[in-house]
């Protein structure tokens, strides 16, 4: 409290209404981007599980291609059992 605010209390009240104004409008836009950041993280996190089930769909169609399929042996050049697989010789 200054010499000036015992003189003029309308001076300070009205500097202490316009500051706690200018508090309240940091707070609400500091609500407003939280806000804003919760709606992009959950659009996000449903995008990612959107993509981890898609990759998953495609993992269990690649799976059924191999077992499937009919892969060559390197070394014999005949064709293995229904899904057996050839990697440098060794049969899975």
């Amino acid at each position: 409290m200054t010499l000036l605010d015992i003189f003029n209390p309308w001076g300070a009240l009205a500097a202490a209404r316009r500051e706690t104004r200018e508090y309240a409008l940091a707070l609400d836009g500091a609500a407003d981007v939280l806000r804003s950041q919760s709606a992009t993280m959950r659009v996000e996190a449903k995008t990612h599980a959107l993509k981890a089930k898609n990759l998953e769909a495609e993992i269990h169609r690649l799976e059924q291609v191999i077992a499937e399929g009919h892969y060559r042996n390197p070394k014999t050049g005949r064709l293995g059992r229904k899904g057996e697989r050839f990697d440098a010789g060794a049969a899975h």
